[in-house]
């Protein structure tokens, strides 16, 4: 097997064509606060967890896993990654045993151009039951593995388009980090599939403040709008005076029963999109962030050394007068808006968990910590969780974490933490 970089990584950088680095997308995805204000979210918490790091349990790993992209827990109980290099997929029973590596590049009708995002779909119909990846390249949904089919020796291979005329190729929202790109918020709801796009807006600052979340149905694939947010959030000019591309953004989760929720930037408050106007939860006290101009830049400089190779950047210096001449003037703008979390997660049994964002100690900015919201049971207020640090969780079951470890040569493990 030919030698390949081993890492995980949700969020590469990339320069623009004309040399220089996306300044307003990098900010809003890795910029960081210069310091924990005792005051802020941790300190409001009703309840606080904080889990050793010996109560990670290791499920098991694979040649297979270099780059890993994305995770999610079938309703069989198998753990499904995705990777960024073929075999894209691999499965895992819940011992640990490798039981399929699948997908490889290419245009045929069982091979991928670039799986992004995977979703454990259910609702009991045969038809639709199982595990889906989205195809950024395609523009497609496709069912890597049917329901109850427990050693498949090839990706299932029904595609599903979403129609370019409805959600524009390019124009899903993300899922972490309110940074466009290629990793869209995707979730699941029995038969159905749900996206948030920018409609016919940029899919980047105002864009999450005017996104259609929308419904696609897997046999059709014809997305149902159900939500706008402009009808939700208020007006960001009126909210942010002078603010466009730095904008906090909301987050949205939709649970397996189809409750569906957001959290809203401006009222800092976690909302239900079904009834917003009755439904809402609060959340502990938003940080106050402050920010200096050297801080970001010794933050931000590592961060594009470690992620873009030397033939695609400029030298240090060269890039640090590069950063400097035109994050000088995001400064007060930025702080004035900075995100307060990373995503938003439902797990099987209603609970919502939000990701803190953290620069100084977390991962590209997800952070350790997490505000676990027992939204079924009336407004009890947040627990904070903080997992230990290493352990990047993709999804949250009821009574577990699941995400990715590595060892000192940087190999990705499937990894699994037991919830108080």
């Amino acid at each position: 097997m030919p030698n390949r970089p081993r890492c995980v990584s949700r969020r590469p950088l990339a320069p623009c064509p004309d040399g220089r680095f996306p300044l307003t997308l990098l900010l809003l995805g890795v910029a960081a606060c210069s310091g924990n204000d005792p005051s802020g979210s941790e300190a409001g918490a009703g309840e606080a967890h904080v889990l050793p790091s010996d109560a990670v349990q290791l499920l098991g790993t694979s040649d297979a896993l270099t780059w890993v992209r994305d995770l999610e827990v079938a309703s069989d109980g198998t753990i499904w990654v995705l990777d960024e290099h073929p075999p894209f997929f691999v499965g895992f029973q819940a011992d640990g045993e490798v039981i399929a590596e699948l997908g490889h590049r290419g245009e045929g009708p069982m091979e991928f151009g670039h799986p992004v995002s995977l979703l454990a779909a259910g609702g009991g119909d045969p038809g639709t039951s199982g595990i889906w990846a989205f195809d950024r390249l395609r523009h497609s949904l496709v069912r890597v593995r049917e329901a109850d089919v427990l050693f498949p020796s090839e990706v299932e291979g029904t595609s599903v388009p979403l129609p370019q005329g409805v959600v524009r190729p390019g124009s899903l929202l993300a899922r972490t980090g309110g940074i466009p790109g290629m990793y869209p918020w995707m979730a699941a709801a029995g038969n159905s599939a749900f996206a948030a796009h920018s409609g016919g807006g940029a899919s980047r600052g105002t864009g999450y403040w005017t996104a259609r979340v929308v419904e696609i149905p897997l046999e059709s694939g014809e997305p149902i709008e159900r939500w706008r947010m402009e009808e939700l959030l208020p007006s960001p000019e009126a909210h942010y005076p002078g603010a466009t591309e730095f904008l906090p953004f909301p987050l949205w989760a939709v649970c397996p029963d189809g409750e569906a929720w957001m959290y809203d930037p401006a009222r800092h408050r976690v909302r239900s999109l079904h009834a917003p106007e009755r439904t809402d939860h609060a959340l502990p006290p938003a940080r106050n962030v402050t920010f200096s101009l050297d801080r970001l830049l010794d933050l931000l400089l590592p961060s594009i050394v470690a992620q873009v190779p030397t033939s695609e950047r400029p030298p240090d210096d060269v890039l640090r007068e590069q950063l400097a001449g035109e994050v000088d003037q995001m400064i007060d703008q930025f702080a004035a808006v900075f995100p307060e979390y990373f995503q938003m997660l439902c797990a099987p049994d209603g609970t919502l968990w939000l990701q803190h964002f953290d620069w100084e100690e977390g991962f590209a900015g997800a952070g350790w910590s997490w505000e676990r919201l027992r939204v079924g049971e009336g407004d009890s207020g947040a627990e904070s969780i903080r997992l230990p640090a290493g352990f990047q969780a993709f999804r949250i079951t009821s009574d577990r974490a699941w995400g990715i470890v590595m060892d000192e040569l940087g190999i990705p493990s499937v990894a699994w933490i037991e919830l108080p």
